[in-house]
């Protein structure tokens, strides 16, 4: 993220690191059971995560983080949830 931030500054000198709404990190894990995880952790609010896994998982928790911003229902994200050790 700051070697992006490092760019736009060239072109947009004023910006702050103050002004950086959204960032994105991409990490490498893998889960015990091959799933990743994908859900908002219930401490911190309006951060969505999607934590393993490759390309479709990540199509795959970009549906269920839409569908959770728009408040709607999402019948896979019980599957992906960080509490799903409680539903196996």
């Amino acid at each position: 993220a700051y070697d992006i931030f490092r760019r736009v500054k060239k072109y947009i000198p004023s910006i702050t690191e103050n002004n950086i709404m959204f960032k994105w990190a991409g990490t490498f894990t893998e889960t015990k059971d091959c799933l990743p995880y994908i859900g908002e952790l219930e401490r911190i609010k309006n951060c969505y995560f999607i934590i393993g896994g490759g390309a479709v998982y990540a199509s795959i928790g970009a549906d269920i983080i839409t569908d959770f911003i728009l408040e709607r229902g999402n019948k896979d994200a019980k599957l992906f949830s960080f509490d799903r050790s409680a539903i196996q």
